[in-house]
């Protein structure tokens, strides 16, 4: 058929590819209301002067609060190893009503991860956490449960306009995904706990920088860092029991102690965890010349949320892939397995090894 120009005009019907089109929507491998969205950000990102790039390389960018953090503290995560203070009453029954809705059905579980994902490794099994363009995949934390995956994206950061310290415009939030699901997705996922996104100050935010799991324990790294100062600032250690969480009940982070930082670069520490013990063991590494220093070691008892000095030495070992701890209690030799180590001098170290 010709137009009145003497063109080809051909008709819809006669292409298969066009009528087909139509028929499943949305349903091929790999490409869902997920994906559409993320594209559609990309686009608005691409026309806007305020368009983020990115390291797609395997190494990462340490700018902003990222390398502050690194000079007052380095985290070497486990093997296969984040709108407004929601301190209120209604934001807590809010948490409680989701959390004890059940897994929703979980769709495909095929291992796909896209650029930008934050991959994860548990017990031979891979998972992708699928992030926004504007969002820094090493900023995101997962861990292996006895309940599931529990996990954490990284929120979107700005960067103050003095310190150039970044900091999260949305808080933190916790979810559980299935093991058997190798997305992790908040549409299928359950919320178990929300950061407050303020700590105690208008220019004061919530960070989360560790995600820990030892079976039904659960232990959570977190700081607050007011962002007009690079100052060092404390860390607390808390913990989830994950029986509660599967249970439906409200949870929130159970605080255990706070750890002072220190700016010094050639500060050593770790934090290790005794199962057998139920205790958590935090070592200082003597970094001193003299004979006569001595690492500090403490021990926090999660039965009797005490702490106490210990009058031992530390041998550090490896069991398979998992570091572990060797120390004394009571002239009987324990292990623990180390979970995070903190400081400069262990990144110095490794480079020169």
């Amino acid at each position: 058929m010709k137009d009145k120009a003497g063109r080809e005009i051909m008709k819809i019907e006669d292409t298969n590819w066009y009528r087909n089109a139509g028929k499943q929507p949305l349903r091929e491998q790999g490409f869902t209301p997920e994906l559409m969205l993320r594209i559609e950000q990309a686009a608005a990102h691409r026309n806007s002067r305020d368009f983020i790039k990115f390291n797609l390389g395997k190494s990462r960018v340490l700018t902003g609060l990222a390398a502050a953090l690194l000079v007052l503290f380095l985290l070497w995560p486990k093997d296969g190893i984040q709108q407004g203070d929601l301190n209120s009453e209604s934001a807590i029954k809010s948490q409680s009503a989701t959390s004890s809705q059940p897994f929703p059905s979980p769709g495909a579980t095929k291992y796909l991860p896209t650029f930008n994902s934050a991959d994860f490794e548990f017990n031979g099994k891979n998972y992708f956490m699928t992030l926004p363009l504007d969002r820094d995949r090493n900023g995101s934390y997962a861990a292996d449960t006895s309940e599931g995956i529990l996990w954490s994206p990284a929120p979107p950061m700005k960067k103050h306009t003095k310190t150039k310290l970044l900091y999260p415009t949305e808080p933190y939030t916790l979810y559980l995904s299935s093991k058997e699901q190798t997305e992790l997705s908040p549409y299928v996922a359950r919320r178990v706990y929300t950061f407050p996104l303020y700590a105690g100050g208008a220019q004061a935010y919530n960070f989360l920088v560790g995600i820990y799991g030892f079976g039904e324990n659960v232990f959570l790294i977190t700081g607050a860092q007011n962002v007009d100062e690079i100052t060092a600032f404390p860390l607390r250690i808390s913990m989830l029991n994950m029986e509660q969480v599967a249970s439906g009940k409200l949870v929130k982070p159970r605080e255990l102690f706070t750890l002072e930082t220190s700016s010094n670069d050639q500060n050593k520490s770790f934090l290790a965890f005794d199962q057998q013990g139920q205790s958590i063991l935090l070592v200082d590494i003597a970094t001193g010349q003299s004979e006569n220093d001595k690492d500090r070691v403490r021990l926090y008892d999660l039965k009797s949320q005490t702490m106490r000095e210990l009058d031992t030495a530390i041998e550090m070992g490896k069991e398979g892939s998992v570091v572990i701890a060797q120390y004394k209690l009571v002239g009987v030799k324990r292990s623990a397995e180390i979970f995070m180590k903190i400081g400069w001098q262990w990144y110095a170290d490794g480079a020169r090894q």
